[in-house]
């Protein structure tokens, strides 16, 4: 397959000086396909909106391909789309295609934003077990168990807010054994099961996590901390197939 040739950068767009040539990919997490996508893709037997039918979706872009169109937002000026419905074998066969025809298994750095999803990081790690992979748990995700906890945890939901923020700055600080040793301290003061049950299953997942979670020096080597570009990407793939 041939590469697709890079249009001539717009005057209004400026390459991020920052990153390094990285390859930063994403991948969002397998789930049911949604009613109106399936009803178009739902294959030979299955029933349209079938628990039975899974999407999975992903792309693949080179570090200089990103750039900074304003303050704060981000365009690719390149990449390439992964799709697949009901076929979690041949997504992986054809992300490590599209990769190696961008170019991404010849740089000295692959880096994978994704969710914590165990499926999709045992996956992505088998895949690219001959490359320098960096896996990065995508911030907002992390950001959100904790909002999640939050709720749970504080019985006075105006007070939520001051819960969950000073952790989530420590998070993004790079002290994610101070809030997982906070919330064991927590704990031993906790009552009534649901907020006893939050801060176990917030302190199992940073724990599980906090070796992808050193924000500060993904920041400071310009690797993007959160799959913004596979958010996009739902709408290009499903968003816009499921307008009238």
């Amino acid at each position: 397959m041939r590469g697709r040739r890079l249009r001539p950068q717009a005057p209004h767009l400026r390459q991020r000086s920052a990153r390094p040539a990285n390859v930063p990919f994403a991948i969002r997490r397998r789930a049911p396909c949604p009613r109106s996508l399936a009803r178009p893709w739902c294959p030979p037997g299955a029933h349209h909106g079938s628990p039975a039918a899974r999407c999975a979706w992903g792309l693949t872009y080179l570090g200089e391909h990103a750039c900074e169109e304003s303050p704060g937002r981000g365009v690719l000026l390149d990449r390439r789309y992964v799709a697949t419905l009901n076929d979690q074998d041949g997504f992986w066969h054809k992300l490590h295609a599209a990769a190696t025809t961008q170019g991404v298994l010849s740089r000295q750095k692959v880096v994978r934003v994704s969710d914590g999803g165990a499926y999709f990081i045992e996956h992505s790690d088998e895949l690219f077990c001959d490359q320098p992979l960096l896996g990065i748990l995508d911030c907002q995700h992390a950001k959100q168990h904790v909002w999640e906890a939050g709720h749970k945890v504080v019985a006075d939901k105006k007070a939520v807010p001051s819960w969950v923020l000073p952790r989530t700055k420590a998070i993004m600080d790079g002290n994610v054994d101070k809030v997982i040793s906070g919330l064991d301290q927590e704990r031993e003061h906790a009552t009534g099961s649901q907020a006893v049950k939050a801060l176990d299953d917030l302190t199992g997942y940073l724990s599980r996590h906090k070796h992808m979670m050193d924000y500060p020096a993904y920041h400071a080597a310009g690797y993007p901390l959160a799959s913004a570009a596979i958010e996009s990407t739902n709408k290009r793939l499903v968003g816009r197939r499921c307008r009238p």
